[in-house]
Parts: C-alpha cells; sequence; structure tokens
C-alpha cells in the first residue's frame, strides 16, 4: 500500500483521466473489486500475542502462526492512525483497491514471483463505527530483501544467487507489463511504481534455496493503452531522474519502472558481496551524476564474474539506467535474457477485469454488514454528479433493506429506494432469487489459507465475532440484533437458507459468551440439524458444531450426552480428516476435558497429552493452541492433586461415638 516508512502519507500512481472523474473509492468500490475477482472473505484474525513484523506511515503488518512451516501476515491500517481525514481515508481506499486489482486477478494469484494475495478479513474501528479491510498474505520466512541482505543471511550470498534473484524479480515485473516491447506501444498491462529492495519478499522453496516475490502493489497502476495518463509517486534514490509531479504517458511510467529496477540491480549486485561489498551504496549516489557510470565503474573492479556475465551486466545497465528515458529499454524480457539467459520466457497472460455489483462478505459479525449498509446510505446521497453510482446503492440498499441485512427491515423504504434506482420489483425479485437458491461454492484448495484449512491446521472460526462483542460489553445488543436478522431472514429465505444457518451459528457464539447454556443448546441443536442437512453427517463445519454441542451439555452437567457426542466426533474426524487435523485434534482436547470433569483422571491426561505431542510436531511450541492444552494440562494436575488430598482427608478424619 501506499504508506511510507518515513510516517508521511504518499499518493498512489494513479490514471489521471480515471482520477478526473471523481471515482468513489470507499468501502463498496473495494468490495466491488474484490469479489468481482473471487477474493475470498476470511473468517480469521492475527494473534494479538505476537509482535508487529513491520510499520509504514499508516499500515502496519501483524502475524498469526499457521503451523512449523507457516504463518499468515496481515497487512492493516495501524491503530494510531484511525482519526484520519476523509481525503485519506478516500487515498487508503484507492491504494487498497489498487493492490487488491493487480494481487486478485487469478493470472497474478499463480505467479511464482509475485507475492500471493489470501484474502481478506476485517478489522473494526475501537467505537465500532467504522470497518476497514485487512489484507492476508503468506509470512515470509526472511523478511524482505533489503532486511535479508542488511541483517540476515543474504550477506553470504554469491554473484550467482544474487544475478539469479535478480532475474525472478524482472521475470515478474515482465509479466506485470505484458505487451511491452522496443518498438510496439504498449497495449495493456500494469506498472509497479515501486520497485525497491524493500518490496521485494523473501521466501524459501523445497530445495531451500531463496525465492524473490514482488510485494506492495499499492503503487501499481492497470493501463490500458500507452496514451493513458499517469501520476507516478516518487521514492528517494529509487525514482528515475525525470520524475515530476505532473501526469505522464504509460509507455514513460514504464521506462520509470525499468530504471528502478537498475537501481535494484546496482544496490544488490554491486554493494552486497564481493570486492565492493564495503562501499556505500547512498554515499556514491551523491557523488555520482550519471548512476550508469558508477555501474559500469564498480562492474570493472568485481572479479567474480566471467567475461560473458560482466558483458551481459554492463548491457542491462546501459538498457536500465540512461538518464534519457528514450534511450532506456521497455521491454523487460530483454533484461530476463541477460540476467538468465538459458531461460525459457513464459509470459503469464492477464485478461480484463470486469467490474461487478458489491455484495456482502460472508462475516460474522454485525458491525460490517451494518457499516456496509451505512456506506450505501452515504453513496446513495451522493451529488448528481455520481448519478449512476447512486442508483446503483440505492439498488443495493433497497434489497438490505429488504432482508434485514445491516439495517431493520422496511419495506416501506425498500420501495422508495428501488423507485429512486430506476428498478423494478421484478429486479429485486431476481437479486432475491439469486440468494435463495444460489449454490454454496466450495473453496478451491489453492493458496495457504485453503490448503491449512483442508488440512485442518486453521479453522474458520464464527466465536471471534463473538469475542469483539464480548470486549466491548454489548453482548445483550449483539444477541437482539442477531435475533431480528434471523427472523427478518427467515421471512424471505425460509429457515433452511446457508444465511439462517450462518446467523444461528453466530447468535448460538453469544449464547455461549453469555452462558445461557439451555438457550445455547437448543439453538446449537438446530445448527446441527441445518449443517447435517446441507453440508453432510461428516463435513468439517458439521463435526465442529457437534463439538460445540457436546461441550454445551458438559455445561449443564449432561455427561452422557456429552461424552457421547465427542466421541462421535472424534471417531468421525479420525476416519475423515485424520491425525493431525485441527476438528480431530479439538475433539481429542474436548473429550479430555469430559473425562477430566467426570474424574476419569487417567482417561483425561492420557488423552490430553497425546494432543499435545501431536500439536508441538505439527504447531509448534509457540502455537496458542499447543500452549493452551498445555495449560489445560497442568490445570488437570491441580485439580487431581486438590482432589486427591481431599480424598485423604475425608479418610483420616476420625468417626465420632
Amino acid at each position: 500500500m501506499s504508506f511510507t516508512s518515513s510516517g508521511k502519507f504518499s499518493q498512489s500512481a494513479t490514471l489521471a483521466s480515471v482520477a478526473a472523474t471523481d471515482i468513489p473509492y470507499d468501502l463498496l468500490t473495494f468490495l466491488g473489486i474484490a469479489q468481482s475477482l473471487n477474493i475470498g472473505f476470511l473468517p480469521i484474525s492475527w494473534d494479538v500475542g505476537q509482535a508487529s513484523i513491520g510499520k509504514g506511515g499508516t499500515a502496519e503488518i501483524s502475524q498469526s502462526s499457521v503451523n512449523l512451516e507457516t504463518a499468515f501476515a496481515f497487512k492493516r491500517l495501524s491503530s494510531v492512525d484511525l482519526a484520519l481525514s476523509e481525503a485519506k481515508k478516500t487515498a487508503i481506499f484507492e491504494a487498497l483497491a489498487a493492490e487488491i486489482s493487480v494481487l486478485g486477478h487469478r493470472s497474478i494469484r499463480g505467479h511464482p514471483n509475485i507475492n500471493r494475495l489470501e484474502g481478506i478479513c476485517w478489522d473494526i474501528e475501537p467505537d465500532g463505527e467504522r470497518v476497514w479491510p485487512v489484507l492476508v498474505f503468506e509470512k515470509t520466512q526472511h523478511g524482505d530483501l533489503k532486511t535479508l541482505m542488511e541483517q540476515g543471511a543474504g550477506t553470504r550470498l554469491d554473484l550467482r544467487d544474487r544475478i539469479r534473484l535478480c532475474a525472478e524479480v524482472a521475470m515478474a515485473v515482465s509479466d506485470l507489463h505484458l505487451n511491452v516491447s522496443t518498438v510496439q506501444l504498449i497495449k495493456e498491462g500494469i506498472v509497479h511504481g515501486d520497485i525497491k529492495p524493500a518490496n521485494v519478499l523473501i521466501f524459501e522453496n523445497d530445495s531451500k534455496q531463496y525465492v524473490a516475490k514482488v510485494a506492495d502493489f499499492g503503487y501499481s497502476t492497470w493501463l490500458g493503452g500507452a496514451n493513458d495518463m499517469i501520476l507516478m509517486p516518487r521514492t528517494l534514490h529509487w525514482t528515475a531522474p525525470e520524475w515530476h509531479h505532473r501526469p505522464i504517458h504509460g509507455a514513460s511510467a514504464v521506462r520509470m519502472d525499468v530504471y528502478s529496477f537498475g537501481m535494484f540491480c546496482l544496490w544488490l549486485l554491486c554493494y552486497h558481496g564481493g570486492e565492493t561489498a564495503h562501499r556505500d551504496f547512498y554515499e556514491d549516489l551523491k557523488s555520482k551524476e550519471a548512476t550508469s557510470a558508477l555501474a559500469h565503474q564498480l562492474l570493472t573492479e568485481t572479479h567474480d564474474v566471467n567475461d560473458e556475465q560482466r558483458r551481459h551486466l554492463h548491457q542491462l545497465f546501459d538498457l536500465s539506467l540512461a538518464i534519457e528515458p528514450a534511450e532506456r529499454c521497455s521491454n523487460f524480457g530483454q533484461l530476463v535474457r541477460l540476467l538468465a539467459p538459458n531461460r525459457i520466457l513464459v509470459p503469464h497472460i492477464i485478461e480484463t477485469i470486469a467490474s461487478d455489483r458489491p455484495k456482502f462478505p460472508k462475516d460474522f459479525r454485525v458491525q460490517v454488514r451494518t457499516h456496509i449498509a451505512a456506506c450505501l446510505e452515504e453513496r446513495v446521497f451522493r451529488s448528481s454528479t455520481l448519478a449512476l453510482s447512486s442508483q446503483r446503492a440505492a439498488f443495493e440498499l433497497s434489497l438490505c433493506y429488504t432482508l434485514g441485512m445491516g439495517v431493520d427491515k422496511d419495506d416501506v423504504k425498500a420501495s422508495a429506494l428501488l423507485k429512486q434506482a430506476a428498478r423494478s420489483q421484478k429486479d429485486l425479485n431476481y437479486e432475491i432469487d439469486r440468494i435463495r437458491y444460489g449454490e454454496v461454492r466450495s473453496s478451491p484448495r489453492e493458496g495457504i489459507y485453503n490448503q491449512s484449512l483442508y488440512r485442518g491446521h486453521t479453522i474458520a472460526r464464527s466465536t471471534t465475532g463473538a469475542h469483539y462483542y464480548l470486549e466491548k460489553g454489548n453482548l445483550d445488543q449483539a444477541a437482539s440484533r442477531i435475533r431480528k436478522e434471523i427472523a427478518d431472514a427467515e421471512s424471505i429465505m425460509g429457515v433452511d437458507h446457508r444465511i439462517i444457518g450462518v446467523l444461528k451459528s453466530t447468535l448460538t457464539n453469544v449464547l455461549i459468551m453469555q452462558e445461557r447454556w439451555e438457550e445455547a443448546q437448543k439453538l446449537e441443536t438446530q445448527v446441527l440439524q441445518w449443517s447435517s442437512k446441507t453440508l453432510g453427517e461428516r463435513h468439517p463445519d458439521t463435526l465442529g458444531t457437534r463439538s460445540s454441542l457436546a461441550l454445551i451439555h458438559g455445561e449443564r452437567r449432561q455427561w452422557k450426552e456429552a461424552e457421547l457426542l465427542q466421541t462421535q466426533v472424534m471417531t468421525a474426524s479420525l476416519s475423515e480428516l485424520g491425525l493431525d487435523h485441527r476438528v480431530t485434534l479439538t475433539s481429542m482436547s474436548n473429550l479430555a476435558t469430559i473425562y477430566h470433569d467426570q474424574g476419569k483422571w487417567e482417561k483425561a491426561e492420557r488423552l490430553g497429552k497425546q494432543v499435545l505431542e501431536i500439536r508441538k510436531n505439527v504447531l509448534g511450541s509457540e502455537n496458542p493452541d499447543t500452549m493452551n492444552i498445555s495449560e489445560v494440562l497442568s490445570s488437570f494436575n491441580t485439580k487431581q492433586e486438590f482432589w486427591k488430598r481431599k480424598e485423604i482427608e475425608a479418610v483420616q478424619v476420625p468417626i465420632s461415638d
């Protein structure tokens, strides 16, 4: 995103022609782009107990572990900067839209050298009035290239490996630029806008070899043609010398990317290894007017290259660091061939992005739905210069009032908004039918979130929403609101619709937080019936619901029912999902707790220790779930010793005559 490490807000690369049309960059625009690209909305959150792994002017990177090899990184608005002006909020959404427009496209998602966007989750401001999207990525094991080379093991990389990393970055940018060539004007493609070491993340492949992945696309711009006019950002030391604050043609922006890449190669190849490693990159830039001359000088002083490599690198710097933009190449494929002559170039084809209507994300928190509805209200009453946008928002808001999603159900308001949108009741009924009869799509098993969900190393937990309400002290308000949403939705969708099941599951978790066990048991039984019918008896969500119902029985001291349900879950999970799946491990932990609460000490301890060892092996000792079962086992021992002492004391009490 376009936030500087110095703490100052910086503009993104922007199509000047688009900026002039005053597109309303807000949550609705963001949602429309995200859902047109089928970017997943993930029911996960960062671990507040783990330290932040990066911070910029208004964004910070939080983290959460999945297993020993994998963790998530969450790119979120910095908590200290929530009180932003409306202009800056708009600019932030513009940067978010730019980033997901690039990273969310399926051609880019699978690129081996571009940081993969896993999905989107949510952050809610402390007052609960505003919701911010959070971008979820796989966390790199080694940080960015700047950190690796200046502080980490990167200082030991030889020139061959550093050239390979340069080639990987060039491959990524080449595929972004797409149809650029030295003789043909750009037809379509993406200008990155901020190529530098801090925006290249370093991962490790199965062969323990470093892999470079280009990141941070908040400065990026989609181009429709070489005549598109772009406002380019500026980053000291890395931006081409011809930069100015006025719009430039797309072809010129591409050559600015080329210059930034040349600076990147100069930094990595000539200042972090060999005879020139002792030199100061930034000091040398001050003393040299022509960067290309500096590059050629340093190459002459470098002895760990053969003649062919030296010739190719001289060519690369001539083509990328020329002061005159017209003397630079505009085809990154040419630069790739100089860095990796034997590599076969197979470009990823990027298709045109189609826009779509914004839809409700699958989130469990009332605040998210409420905030979306509020954004629609605001969009509806914008000025007449955005009449089309206002009409679309009016239609969406009419749907909200019809369904009672994010607002109280109100057929009168729905009808008035439908008229304002210049749409018919038939149009509205069609949209309702799309929701009512739409199929539940299964998530593809690509990306670390879906893979870890499938393997059982992470679980989509709706309880996070209930914890949020508990922290805010408004569980009663949340329960009342969700009950109304259930009633409103049932009147339109029927009692068996998946939306009803999700809402009831959310309400169950709120009731559990309130310790209203009898109501929670009744509702969770309904959820279990719905899940068994809709998803199947052995679906992980159905098993999770059955496990939750078992715990509710346990809280009501209905041990026979609790043990039976939990044993059913454990048996089915072992058969369907395997021993190291989180549903299986959770059911084993819960069954151990039920054993313990009945005084079956040995069974409880044996099962608990088995779970602990598996979680250590799969998730690591520092994972919150591993530490939690360790604490549970410790409490088992403490309680067991307490009751044994009580039994001994009871035996030792003398019986009076």
